[in-house]
């Protein structure tokens, strides 16, 4: 994604819309109202230019997302803020990109260079790789769901899946398990929930992984938590729930 210096002339005669998606007052709405105000602009034109965050193209439907993410020629991940080539690459993180957030590596590199990470990142990550880890994970997954089950509400991400993505890359990584929390704190806003991604939920995830996983990243299991499982997905009012795998 990038913008040229001359945006007047880029976007001149193009529609424009204003839905502020980091805005307080959105985030904190109900998701009826989130996704009619989404719907408003799919209906209306879903390539805009949005008003918002210095300014920017906002695809907002499935179609043009798509085409725009295989035309690598048009639509590059890097970032690269004034290039030679006269076009301001504002990278993937988000819009507007947080102040100290350096490059993305990976993630915001096009072109030999992201071929050749590429290359050398795949043959740790195929499916034969994925099945060794497999226990791991389901293990790690239950001891999480363990944690929330009684609560009887789980936020997803912060709860299960952001949690169980940080101890898997740490491991895969070779490094400590306990140090997951700190690695979630780096993650960039999208990469969180909106929900609970304040200090209350840092607070909460570093209680969580002192006990979870330890230095040698192997998942703490908690005496009789199965039977906890079973006692819960066997409750009357809550139905039966399939037991994880």
């Amino acid at each position: 994604m990038g913008t040229t210096h001359d945006q007047d002339k880029t976007r001149a005669g193009a529609p424009t819309v204003d839905i502020d998606y980091h805005s307080g007052a959105f985030v904190s709405s109900d998701i009826p109202e989130r996704m009619a105000a989404w719907n408003e602009v799919r209906g209306g034109c879903p390539v805009a230019w949005n008003e918002n965050g210095d300014g920017f193209w906002l695809l907002a439907d499935y179609p043009s997302v798509h085409l725009a993410s295989r035309d690598e020629a048009t639509f590059l991940h890097a970032y690269d803020p004034d290039a030679t080539d006269g076009v301001d690459y504002l990278g993937v993180i988000s819009v507007p990109r947080p102040p100290l957030a350096g490059k993305f590596v990976i993630g915001e590199t096009d072109g030999p260079f992201h071929t050749a990470l590429r290359a050398g990142l795949n043959p740790h990550f195929t499916p034969t790789k994925a099945r060794e880890i497999r226990t791991f994970l389901d293990q790690t997954a239950n001891w999480l769901i363990d944690r929330f089950i009684e609560r009887g509400t789980v936020e997803f991400i912060d709860d299960l899946i952001a949690p169980v993505t940080a101890i898997a890359t740490l491991r895969t990584l070779g490094l400590p398990g306990r140090y997951w929390e700190k690695h979630l704190e780096r993650l960039p806003p999208h990469g969180r929930s909106h929900g609970r991604c304040g200090r209350d939920g840092l607070r909460r995830q570093r209680r969580v992984a002192a006990t979870a996983v330890d230095d040698r990243g192997r998942v703490a299991r908690s005496p009789g938590a199965s039977a906890r499982r079973r006692r819960h997905r066997d409750r009357p009012d809550r139905g039966r729930r399939p037991a994880a795998r």
